[in-house]
């Protein structure tokens, strides 16, 4: 069998392989960073809320006492 020689890889395909492997790693990156973004909203999803049954979430007295023209 004959071995063919090496080639040199001239500046042009240099800049080329270097570019098409930054890509390739962007790439990467950025589909890790959107999985991570998922799963962390995914898990703020599925977390249960710590609402208590007696808390009160509007102050009455004060919207009575704001809006007393409209309600009398």
């Amino acid at each position: 069998m004959a071995v063919k020689p090496r080639r040199k890889i001239n500046k042009k395909e240099f800049i080329l392989l270097g570019m098409g492997i930054t890509v390739i790693a962007f790439s990467l990156f950025l589909i890790i960073y959107c999985l991570i973004f998922l799963i962390k909203n995914i898990n703020l999803m599925l977390k249960a809320p710590s609402t208590s049954g007696n808390e009160t979430h509007f102050n009455l007295s004060g919207a009575e006492k704001l809006f007393s023209d409209i309600t009398h």
